[in-house]
């Protein structure tokens, strides 16, 4: 049976690992539930496995449970960061929300009326729903690590994951690079952005090549392990057979070594014809540090220039036959900073006024997007804003400086210590595998600076693969033939009775998070199955209705559904009628701004139910404060100034 759930991980691991770059990067909702399902399905089979193997019996006291858990310098940083994220979901009362976040608390006086009056209990974060959403991803993250920690332990499993990530990369490399090629379409079905911004199975070429980095470095460092082949495999005999032994052990190591050198050829060459500025530097100082810690540590430089030299001159040879003119424009630009840096400059300097207003606990954990448009102020484009275009200015912006240090420092404290126990181990493909995914980590570290690959499931994903290979790998030994690895652990000692609590707690929890992710989803297709261009048509009802039921969270339903109640009142003939509809988008307007109040369009719409229905006061707050909230809004202005507010007053 722990073979069986052995198997089940492992497998279950790959699937993840070539499922989530070939969805698009899991970007779509669709994506995004089938790998939170598959993790979710993961952490069953882990806890029965452990079921399995925590039984202790002893004669002088009951039953025993022996849970054993490997010890890592994520643990506890871990933990406590969740435990961050859950107080920002967590309903404060007015004081304490005051004394916590004073902006938060100004945030929501003003756009809600009579919160303080009302003794409203609210969470930090601005809107809920985001940070859930958030939350949910980040904890697949999460699970996954632990699972490849206490499950992944024989080279063999490390291998096989290790292979799934370096194909699956090669194939979408590969893709890209026909793509490029041939045509600019995804599966050569759908041009879902405008043309020379995807590439492979990616939407942005940007998160294209920061999946890259990872893996071509994590296959450099493979190649860097095949400098020397296992002798204790290799048969020391001098008869016939055991002499053509030796030689067809040899011929497959060759040949592997070979295959894997041509891998990365595509993969690099892919991952400069994706032509991401930010991708290419990132991997070129990646791979500086890559070398220089390899030189400089482990005195093997014959060895390494054997290897590299050749290699990237290959990569340099295919990229000139496939066309370097692209290339080299693109790098061009970075002579000109103005057009190359400015525009993220300003972004990130607005982005920045976020964190001012918010600097211990953030806005909310996913909650970018909302509270931005309200910051937009060196930016004069009509264009949404989804992320800030770096990942550490984003963190800081949604969790503040608590959660910033608390998530990027434990992945720096992390990657020390896996260094300094790098240092000490003498195995080469502990050696060369272990600097080579912690180059990739570098890489992704570097690359954050100036996009958002963390934001991106796909990546984030695979990033905290290789975090758990890479520590897993440190560990390993070789001990009676076989490589495992010696991962130190805990255990922990329970009863049978608080045992089986906490499983039920477990349970519960896993049963609720498994009911919680298809509703999201369900809601989400059904809301896609809206008319956008006729809100009063009645099959939108009932679909918003339903995605309601699902989801009653999502602020977005509750908004179109207002607007669906607007058109129906305006086709209305009978002013009682009217009155009647409206009051029913005035309720749906009110509990959208109620979940996320920092939407001008919600305002926006709810000021000109207010004045239709008469009541001038309201609709003056309303609309001033869809002024406030997005004042560079070009489509918000051009309807303010279509909407004669001067016939209302």
């Amino acid at each position: 049976m722990i073979s069986l759930f052995d198997k089940i991980i492992e497998f279950g691991l790959i699937f993840l690992i070539v499922f989530t770059p070939l969805a698009f990067g899991t970007v779509h909702i669709w994506s995004i539930t089938i790998m939170e399902l598959t993790v979710i399905f993961l952490v069953i089979v882990w806890i029965i496995k452990l079921l399995f193997t925590s039984y202790k019996l002893s004669n002088s006291r009951p039953l025993v449970l022996s849970f054993k858990l490997a010890k890592t310098p994520l643990n506890f940083p871990i933990l406590i960061f969740i435990c961050l994220i859950l107080f920002q979901l967590l309903p404060l009362p007015p004081f304490a929300i005051k004394y916590l976040s004073p902006n938060t608390y100004s945030l929501y006086k003003m756009t809600l009326p009579d919160y303080d009056i009302s003794n409203n209990c609210r969470p930090l974060t601005i809107y809920s729903h985001a940070t859930k959403l958030e939350l949910l991803k980040f904890l697949s993250y999460i699970f996954v690590f632990f699972i490849i920690v206490n499950n992944i332990k024989t080279r063999r499993q490390i291998e096989h994951l290790l292979i799934a990530i370096i194909i699956i990369g090669a194939i979408i490399s590969l893709f890209g690079i026909i793509q490029r090629v041939a045509h600019e379409k995804i599966y050569w079905l759908a041009q879902l952005t405008k043309a020379g911004y995807t590439f492979g199975t990616y939407v942005n070429k940007d998160h294209f090549a920061g999946y890259m980095e990872m893996v071509t470095l994590l296959a450099i460092g493979l190649l860097m392990t095949r400098r020397s082949f296992d002798s204790d495999k290799i048969i020391r005999t001098s008869s016939w057979h055991g002499r053509f032994h030796k030689w067809a052990y040899k011929e497959s190591q060759w040949a592997k070594t070979i295959l894997i050198g041509f891998l990365i050829i595509i993969m690099v060459s892919a991952l400069f014809l994706s032509l991401s500025r930010g991708g290419i530097i990132s991997f070129l100082l990646s791979i500086i540090i890559f070398v220089d810690l390899l030189l400089l540590t482990k005195r093997s430089k014959r060895r390494t220039s054997r290897i590299l030299i050749p290699l990237f001159s290959t990569s340099a040879i295919f990229l000139i036959w496939l066309g370097i003119d692209p290339i080299i424009a693109r790098l061009s630009t970075l002579f000109t900073p103005y057009k190359a840096i400015l525009p993220r400059a300003n972004l990130w300097k607005d982005s920045l006024q976020i964190f001012r207003d918010f600097p211990i606990f953030g806005s909310g954990l996913g909650t970018y997007q909302f509270i931005f448009p309200k910051y937009k102020n060196v930016i004069k484009d009509g264009r949404f804003y989804m992320h800030a275009h770096n990942d550490y200015i984003e963190y800081l912006s949604d969790i503040g400086i608590v959660g910033s240090f608390l998530f990027f420092g434990m992945i720096i404290f992390f990657l020390i210590k896996c260094l300094k126990l790098w240092q000490k181990r003498r195995y080469p493909y502990v050696i060369g595998l272990g600097l080579g995914i912690s180059a990739g980590v570098i890489s992704i570290l570097l690359h954050s600076i100036v996009d958002f690959n963390l934001h991106v499931p796909a990546n984030a994903l695979l990033f905290f693969i290789i975090l758990a290979l890479l520590n897993n790998i440190l560990y390993l030994r070789y001990i009676q033939g076989k490589e495992i690895c010696l991962i130190p652990d805990q255990t922990f000692n329970v009863s049978l009775k608080w045992s089986i609590f906490g499983t039920l707690l477990i349970g519960i929890f896993i049963l609720l998070t498994f009911s919680l992710v298809p509703r999201q989803y369900m809601a989400k297709r059904y809301f896609e199955k809206i008319k956008i261009n006729s809100p009063s048509a009645p099959a939108n009802l009932i679909l918003l209705k339903k995605a309601i039921r699902l989801d009653s969270s999502n602020s977005q339903y509750h908004y179109y559904l207002g607007k669906a109640y607007e058109g129906l009142a305006l086709e209305q003939t009978s002013w009682q009628k009217r009155i009647k509809f409206l009051r029913r988008a005035m309720l749906e307007y009110q509990e959208a701004i109620d979940l996320e109040p920092t939407s001008a369009w919600y305002h926006l719409n709810l000021g000109w139910v207010y004045a239709t229905l008469g009541l001038n006061q309201a609709s003056y707050r309303e609309v001033h404060l869809a002024r406030i909230l997005d004042p560079k809004n070009p489509h918000i202005a051009k309807y303010l100034a279509n909407w004669d507010i001067k016939n209302v007053y």
